[in-house]
């Protein structure tokens, strides 16, 4: 039997004398746990691990900047993509060519999303219609974002 003291056949023993423990010893609750109060803790605990992602999807989700603007952003890829019947694919960037490369990465992203040959895929410049392409503004890098 464990004895708190160095002594021989101390009386401080654990088992038998449970008034002579010190410090934390003495708040040390030992609870018997049912299978049903197990269960309910496993439950709360696993719809916590279902609900994380939803919440950190609704907490990342924000408003872009364009969608601040008097037309705000146009998500119909038909507005923007046409397919010819050869299989000739093109691009109309509502956006301006500022030494962002908009040119090649927006004709690789279709190409890639589209499983098409990428010399089959040309970009021309769109004409400036608000109501039709939503913001045009070139600023912050938006011609890919959106």
């Amino acid at each position: 039997m464990p004895c708190i003291s160095r002594r021989r056949g101390c009386d401080m023993n654990i088992r038998t004398n449970p008034n002579r423990l010190r410090g934390f010893e003495k708040h040390a609750k030992v609870e018997n746990l049912s299978r049903r109060s197990i269960l309910k803790g496993l439950g709360v605990a696993g719809s916590f691990v279902l609900a994380a992602p939803v919440m950190t999807r609704q907490a990342f989700a924000y408003e872009t900047g364009a969608g601040k603007m008097p037309h705000g952003v146009v998500v119909d890829p038909r507005v923007f993509v046409a397919i010819a019947p050869d299989g000739t694919v093109t691009i109309l960037a509502h956006r301006s060519e500022m030494g962002t490369g908009v040119r090649t990465s927006l004709p690789l992203i279709v190409a890639e999303e589209m499983e098409a040959d990428w010399s089959r895929v040309h970009v021309q410049q769109a004409h400036g219609d608000e109501v039709k392409f939503g913001n045009q503004d070139t600023d912050g890098s938006r011609s890919t974002r959106h």
